[in-house]
């Protein structure tokens, strides 16, 4: 068996996968963990009661191994990306955790934006924004009084990995590095002048490592607490849009995927390294010479789950969400949304975008609301998808997401907004099905990505007369956009 954490931005995930890449279901358990938010744009965790999270994930799973009798053959860990944790020079952390979608860091985007911009975005993959580290770590150079004191700034699942291994430094992959805004996707190192603008030194960063790269002897007391998870195999951790599309079987140029989860992305695999990116979408390097490109959102789940605290809405047992989903009319609500409730990343790359809802009257109510915030979010993957067409048409959608498996019909409201068709396969976990996939491939199981394809449980074709009712409602869309962020 294979086992596959996955570090998400609300829950802790670790499951068993057999040689198949099929997952043992019963095996799944999810641990949930908790952001804290100021009003200046802090997202924060505590990085102690996150890692103690990720040992309770563990611990259930050892549990569930050893009374199946099962053999680990390696673990893979799959992460969300652009975290932050300054540690001494113990591993033991000085600062909290800062997430990507922290946004107090957005007057020094403007600082480091000049004239060299456009090349380093070319080199880095990503554009100058407060999801990543060079404007994050400019800010707590000046705002954070014991910044002094830290040794090395690592990624949340670097610090995890200095935690049960004590490496003599600190390693991380092409694929968290390359999330970080300092990698350079030519060099295969951290990108010399933007260090150099962002006042970083190189030595409190961890070293560069293969995505291959494994680490296998646990440090006492977690050899004693997970014993079959003991001198195996334990994959360099990988960013989570990566092995969501992995799992999802999106291997080809000829397949792109869009995952609905806490937020929204929609990304395509290459192996091209020379690709010029289009403006408003992103490049990274995840797997020796593999590229993943696209554009992420901020928006998704998280703005469901604002909804929910608003509203008192209850998306498991409100029978009326699903119906009005599904027999939802475009624009009804008469309401334009801009869903921009922690910034804007992709394609507007707009750090003090803020969320807006314009018509409300007093016949509006909170599906109302609902409906036009999908719908919105949909308005910004159409978007992203124009922009990916720029270098990519020949494409289907592959869709998968906690979004998805919440309110099955929203997949079919994206397909009558992009005007394509959307592939629904049997994709349960597809972020830790693709960490598995990983490690299948790189302990040899498996000769390639594609030799194991899933099961497609349903095509949905985009209804012609509502596809031409949203591109109208896009067109106003738009124009709201501009008038309200630009």
């Amino acid at each position: 068996m294979f086992a596959s954490i996955d570090i998400g931005t609300s829950s802790i995930k670790s499951a068993l996968f057999n040689k198949e890449a099929e997952m043992v279901e019963d095996s799944l358990n999810s641990i949930l963990h908790e952001q804290s938010f100021t009003k200046s744009g802090g997202v924060e965790e505590d990085p102690q009661k996150l890692f103690n999270s990720i040992l309770e994930s563990l611990s259930i799973l050892n549990t569930y191994v050893l009374e199946h009798n099962f053999k680990i053959l390696s673990v893979s860990i799959t992460s969300i990306v652009s975290t932050l944790v300054g540690l001494d020079s113990k591993y033991d952390p000085i600062t909290p955790v800062y997430l990507y979608s922290d946004t107090r860091n957005k007057e020094y985007v403007d600082r480091l934006t000049d004239d060299d911009e456009n090349d380093r975005y070319q080199r880095t993959g990503v554009k100058n924004h407060t999801s990543y580290q060079p404007s994050r770590l400019l800010w707590l150079r000046e705002s954070y009084n014991q910044y002094h004191k830290v040794k090395y700034w690592l990624d949340f699942p670097v610090y995890l990995m200095c935690k049960l291994f004590a490496p003599k430094m600190p390693l991380t992959s092409f694929s968290l590095a390359s999330w970080s805004g300092l990698f350079n996707l030519y060099t295969n190192n951290w990108d010399k002048k933007t260090l150099l603008k962002s006042k970083i030194s190189e030595s409190s960063l961890p070293n560069i490592a293969s995505t291959k790269m494994n680490f296998s002897k646990l440090t006492e007391p977690y050899k004693q607490q997970f014993p079959s998870f003991d001198n195996i195999p334990w994959f360099m951790p990988i960013a989570d849009g990566f092995a969501a599309t992995i799992g999802s079987n999106c291997i080809t140029d000829k397949d792109a995927t869009i995952t609905v989860g806490s937020t929204t992305s929609m990304r395509f695999i290459t192996e091209k390294k020379n690709i010029v990116i289009p403006d408003g979408l992103w490049k990274y390097k995840c797997y020796e010479n593999t590229f993943v490109m696209g554009g992420s959102l901020t928006e998704g789940g998280n703005n469901l789950l604002w909804l929910s605290k608003i509203f008192d809405l209850d998306f498991n047992n409100d029978k009326q969400i699903p119906e009005l989903i599904k027999n939802y009319v475009p624009g009804k609500h008469g309401l334009s949304v801009l869903p921009f409730i922690s910034g804007e990343r992709a394609p507007g790359w707009n750090p003090r975008a803020t969320g807006s809802i314009f018509g409300i009257n007093y016949a509006t109510n909170k599906y109302d609301i609902l409906i036009s915030t999908l719908e919105s979010i949909c308005y910004r993957l159409l978007y992203v998808k124009n922009k990916i067409n720029e270098i990519n048409r020949n494409y289907d959608f592959i869709i998968s997401g906690g979004v998805i498996d919440l309110i099955p019909d929203y997949s079919q409201m994206l397909a009558d907004v992009l005007g394509k068709k959307i592939i629904i396969k049997d994709l349960k976990e597809a972020t830790l099905k693709g960490g598995a996939i990983l490690a299948l491939r790189t302990l040899g199981y498996w000769g390639s990505f594609k030799d194991k394809d899933s099961k497609i449980i349903k095509i949905l074709e985009p209804n012609l007369n509502k596809n031409k009712q949203h591109k109208k409602l896009f067109d106003e869309h738009d124009n709201f956009y501009n008038k309200t962020i630009l």
